[in-house]
């Protein structure tokens, strides 16, 4: 087996703004695995303040791995080499990754994404909901929490009001919130038909009376950050949907058999990319396919680049439409 790493940088059409910072651009490193003529990939693109290691120490974990030395023992880099050898045992089979996991061919492998909104202005919020209405998307998913409590209700109200019911609307705070914030806002928009909000505040035991505050369902992001404690996380109750990154939970396999297990408890699953580039995407798009081909997923991120992207993981009127 032969092993290649390589980097890439792409920048984002528009800034976006979380809880941990600004995003402007993406740097990713690829680790590809060939055998036989065929290949698999993994890649790993890490974000400031979202828990993974920094790029130069996924690099340097990966290099040793490519020249003989250990399995990457880091998460990020771990979690790209599993996707890349992963990858290659489908490819070795001649089938996808969705049906390498799931053992199981889909007659429609068209995937719901998701549109990601991450403007401050009310104005801005508006007229990104309105674009993501006309081309056709079934969810919209807010960032909240690095601005203040009013803006956050503000901006949530104006796009629920700009959105139709049928369409989801979903909330990411990235643990920007303190638990009275994060009490304070959910009443006030506990009205506002709400699909779920991800990580509200960064302590897991706040959950269970922020849930009974507002009745809306909670979904853990950050805290799946490491594939053991996800699996408690899971089992604790807690939270009602699981945002399931296949990056930080070991690769695509072992984020497979968490969200298997999630749906055992009746943990909803939904998919999602750290904004990554088109390997990433791949993978994660796969793997929702294998887990809930029915839900709209947060893989619809190649949107966002103003570098030219592969079209089929750039969404076609809300859906990663296969065979484009």
């Amino acid at each position: 087996m032969k092993l290649n790493l390589t980097s890439d940088e792409l920048q984002l059409r528009k800034p976006i703004l979380t809880a941990h910072g600004e995003i402007k651009k993406r740097e990713i490193l690829v680790v590809t695995a060939t055998q036989d003529n065929v290949s698999g990939s993994g890649e790993i693109a890490p974000l400031p303040g979202f828990g993974l290691e920094s790029l130069k120490d996924a690099s340097e974990s990966l290099h040793t791995w490519i020249e003989d030395g250990p399995f990457p023992s880091s998460t990020g880099a771990a979690g790209a080499a599993s996707c890349a050898l992963t990858q290659l045992k489908a490819a070795l089979k001649g089938v996808s990754l969705d049906i390498f996991l799931s053992s199981r061919v889909l007659s429609n492998r068209d995937l719901s994404v998701q549109s990601l909104i991450g403007a401050e202005s009310i104005s801005d919020v508006e007229n990104m909901a309105q674009v993501a209405i006309a081309n056709g998307y079934k969810a919209i998913k807010l960032k909240v929490g690095a601005l203040s409590e009013t803006s956050d209700i503000a901006r949530i109200t104006a796009a629920r009001n700009t959105i139709p019911d049928h369409i989801h609307l979903r909330l990411d705070v990235n643990q920007g919130w303190n638990f009275s914030s994060a009490q304070r806002v959910l009443k006030a928009i506990s009205h506002l038909n709400i699909d779920y909000v991800e990580e509200p505040t960064n302590n897991l035991s706040d959950y269970k009376q922020l849930r009974s505050v507002s009745g809306i369902k909670l979904a853990a992001d950050e805290h799946l950050s490491e594939i053991n404690t996800a699996h408690d996380v899971i089992r604790s109750g807690l939270v009602q949907v699981a945002v399931i990154k296949p990056t930080v939970l070991g690769g695509p396999q072992a984020a497979y058999d968490l969200s298997r297990n999630a749906q055992d408890l009746n943990v909803r699953c939904v998919v999602s990319s750290f904004i990554d580039g088109p390997v990433g995407l791949r993978a994660a798009r796969d793997l929702a396919l294998a887990i809930a081909p029915d839900e709209t997923h947060g893989v619809g991120t190649g949107a966002l680049f103003s570098d030219p992207i592969p079209s089929d993981v750039l969404p076609n009127h809300g859906f990663l439409r296969s065979g484009t």
